[in-house]
């Protein structure tokens, strides 16, 4: 069977750790005691702002202050070495398209794509992607029905919510970026254990 992986984008292959802390810092919401990572600065702000509030840093975050996000280590090198390798690679991504931040009206996929180019992740050469991998989905079950759609074989993600969804198509092995107790799918820290996993 051919590998075909699919990798989700924000927070999996860019990290956008740095710039929610920032943001949510500069506006007063979290404390200097909140570690620099999503996962803490979205339960802090949920806890004691709510929702609404951390949408919004999220806008913040993924629009107005994309330019400052950081590529995760290993995530374009991984990328490389499968399409040197022949492996189809798709980015999937579940990504609103306009957003409103302070007034301003702001196109997140446009962003992201102007991101990726600079970044050289997107290319002409034969170890870049090209645009038409790149799928941008409204809603998370969009997201499954395209990873199924692609006849994805791996899929790739930071969120284990992704996987525990009824929709995740059954045949997909999931690999999650990150750390976790749970042994119901693949759990790589980074993304050379990644590579390792697929290239040994």
């Amino acid at each position: 069977m051919e590998t075909v992986i699919g990798i989700d984008l924000d927070n999996t292959i860019i990290s956008f750790d740095r710039i929610l802390h920032a943001s949510a810092s500069e506006l007063g919401l979290v404390g200097r005691g909140i570690p620099v990572r999503k996962d803490a600065v979205k339960q802090a702000i949920l806890e004691r702002h709510g929702d609404r509030v951390w949408h919004h840093i999220q806008k913040i975050a993924y629009g107005l202050r994309m330019e400052e996000a950081r590529l995760i280590r290993g995530a374009v090198p991984f990328i490389s070495e499968c399409l040197r390798s022949g492996i189809r690679v798709y980015i999937i991504s579940h990504k609103a398209e306009l957003v409103e931040v302070n007034g301003v009206r702001i196109n997140l996929r446009n962003k992201a794509m102007q991101f990726l180019k600079k970044r050289f992740i997107i290319g002409s050469e034969t170890d870049r992607l090209n645009e038409q991998n790149i799928f941008f989905e409204p809603t998370r079950a969009d997201k499954l029905a395209r990873i199924a759609k692609l006849r994805c074989t791996h899929f790739i993600d930071d969120l284990e919510d992704v996987f525990r969804e009824d929709g995740f198509p059954e045949t997909v092995t999931k690999i999650l970026l990150g750390h976790t107790t749970d042994s119901s799918w693949m759990t790589c820290p980074t993304w050379g254990k990644v590579s390792q996993y697929f290239f040994g």
